[in-house]
């Protein structure tokens, strides 16, 4: 058996401490189909070692079932032969991830070892063929600048909460005035803006040091 496959267990006695042990009767379902671990070529034996620490049994790989990976190699081993209490476990080779100090051969080996997605669906595949693979000349005639769209964005948005607080403070809802409100008003009008309070503060200080 390998880690996280199914079985059927009898109890067959205590041990020394008193702790119930059992025997496996009969595997009811596999849980590893794939394996992602190192390839090694030891005198014409090949077998490799599961990056999951968790399965402790090496997995043989017949000469003709290598796919051309080399001693070392990070491989994805399909599972032919499940290990019995007899023999082991029997793979082939059907993927070959390159060497152990690749870069990025970490995420590549976490993306198998958790069995996550990593590759696009066939329906995703089609969809993106059906796209151009270069930009047309309508696409640049069309192309709309993303800062300045922001930058009018903002514009526009400014606008539309001074008028909205504006309203509301004629409604007399008693809306605090923004400072950013403030200063515009006093800009309309012809005013000086008042400088904030903690300009003014230091202002203060450096006129009473010099004093």
């Amino acid at each position: 058996m390998l880690h996280g496959d199914r079985a059927t267990a009898r109890r067959s006695g205590t041990d020394r401490r008193g702790r119930p042990e059992g025997q496996i009767v009969d595997v009811l379902a596999r849980a590893n189909r794939t394996v992602v671990g190192r390839f090694y070529d030891e005198r014409g034996i090949t077998f490799v070692v599961a990056e999951n620490r968790r399965i402790n049994q090496d997995l043989l790989v017949p000469q003709d079932e290598r796919g051309g990976a080399k001693s070392g190699d990070v491989v994805v081993v399909e599972i032919v032969q499940q290990p019995s209490p007899q023999r082991e476990a029997i793979a082939r080779v059907v993927e070959v991830l390159g060497g152990y100090t690749d870069p990025g051969m970490e995420i590549e080996i976490a993306l198998r070892k958790h069995d996550l997605p990593h590759e696009f669906s066939l329906a995703a595949r089609k969809q993106a063929g059906k796209l151009p693979t270069e930009v047309t000349d309508r696409d640049r005639a069309g192309r709309v600048d993303i800062t300045v769209a922001a930058a009018r964005h903002d514009r526009r948005r400014n606008r539309e909460g001074f008028r909205r607080r504006r309203v509301l403070r004629a409604q007399g809802r008693g809306l605090p005035p923004h400072r950013g409100d403030r200063r515009r008003l006093a800009l309309c009008e012809g005013r000086r803006p008042a400088r904030p309070r903690r300009a003014r503060a230091r202002h203060v200080r450096s006129i009473s040091r010099a004093a």
